[in-house]
């Protein structure tokens, strides 16, 4: 691929994480990624992006990959609450942020879960660049839910 969103992308997306972490059972950061394929994305291919073994990443031979709506993911980290102080607010203005930021510079942005209890997360959507697809880009993290 000759001209490439590549550094464009990891540059803002680094920008909008800075300082950012998913909370769950554990406090994670939020990573850039770019991957350089005009291949289709499936939860298999996902899956192998992942850095889980193999036997974290499925049970009983299936794939544990779930996909879950953006709309969805967000809303657990953009929702205020009443008793939210200036911090708590200034978090979720940067969730608000970055929500946006990822629409506005990929489009079909899907989010990818996989493993089961240690959860990869990934959220990715395409590159366009001139109107062709340039690669696949977002951000990465993980949850831990048990």
């Amino acid at each position: 691929m000759k001209d490439t969103l590549k550094p464009k992308l990891l540059e803002t997306f680094g920008t909008l994480t800075k300082d950012l972490f998913v909370m769950s059972e554990t406090d994670a950061e939020l990573t850039p990624f770019f991957w350089e394929t005009t291949a289709e994305i499936t939860p298999e291919f996902v899956a192998e992006k992942s850095e889980k073994p193999a036997t974290e990443k499925s049970e009983n031979g299936k794939l544990l990959v779930e996909k879950v709506d953006f709309a969805v993911f967000f809303e657990k980290y953009t929702r205020k609450e009443d008793w939210y102080g200036e911090d708590e607010l200034a978090i979720v203005a940067k969730f608000e942020t970055l929500a946006k930021g990822l629409q506005e510079n990929l489009t079909n942005v899907e989010i990818y879960r996989i493993g089961k209890i240690s959860i990869d997360v990934f959220v990715v959507g395409k590159a366009i660049l001139e109107g062709q697809l340039n690669g696949y880009a977002g951000v990465k993290t993980f949850v831990v839910e048990t």
